[in-house]
């Protein structure tokens, strides 16, 4: 069997019980993509396993609450395809042709990872803001938590780049994945066109953890492993 373009890589966790919700919405966007020439690797981190999510990829994982990394890596240590697609379970797609159009783009392109806009709703998706276009300005603003990039739901990236999230931050384990892949394979295709909404609201996992702590924390270990002062 021929392996898939595009692995959508899906880390879960239960959100208090709005889990299977969120994760659902997901899922619905992803049927909805014109581009069928995917799968989908779901890492389930507590409960979540649902009806919803049935006929897909399911991995059990089963780790300490709240490490995002490891459920993440999980996901994409099973993916097939050639590119990677990591979508966080409460983002969903912003039309049916993402996944066309990125593909379509790398695909076309000598870079090896690509990043969409997105934009942003609340819990009940009432409305849409925050239209965020990202931008790549070098590793040492990365490095102190300036993520102009975006969360890990905008990238898509070749999968023998053979990234992985680094277990060992809390908060700011994508802007180390954007320096880990800009090391691999240079600056990022930008884009032009809204690909994913992000969910903003109380179940996230940035909301469950001391941010101000936290993010001190990280930016000294960032400064140790990428040499930036």
């Amino acid at each position: 069997m021929t392996n898939p373009a595009i692995s959508i890589c899906i880390p879960t966790y239960d959100a208090n019980g709005a889990g299977p919700a969120v994760l659902s919405r997901l899922l619905q966007s992803i049927e909805e993509q014109s581009f069928k020439d995917y799968e989908v690797v779901i890492s389930n981190h507590s409960a979540l396993l649902s009806a919803e999510a049935s006929g897909y990829k399911m991995l059990a994982y089963t780790e300490h609450q709240g490490n995002s990394a490891h459920n993440t890596n999980n996901a994409m240590s099973h993916a097939k395809g050639k590119y990677i697609k990591i979508m966080n379970h409460d983002d969903f797609f912003h039309h049916e042709n993402v996944l066309r159009d990125m593909h379509h783009a790398l695909e076309n392109s000598d870079k090896r990872w690509t990043v969409c806009q997105c934009v942003h709703t609340d819990a009940n998706e009432t409305q849409l803001f925050n239209h965020h276009i990202p931008s790549w300005h070098g590793e040492k603003a990365m490095v102190e938590g300036v993520n102009r990039i975006g969360c890990p739901s905008v990238v898509m990236f070749e999968r023998a780049l053979a990234v992985e999230c680094d277990s060992d931050l809390a908060l700011c384990l994508d802007c180390a994945l954007w320096i880990d892949l800009f090391r691999a394979a240079g600056r990022p295709l930008l884009h032009n066109d809204v690909g994913v909404v992000i969910r903003m609201w109380d179940q996230q996992l940035s909301n469950q953890i001391n941010y101000p702590r936290s993010l001190e924390e990280d930016k000294v270990k960032m400064r140790a492993k990428y040499g930036h002062v």
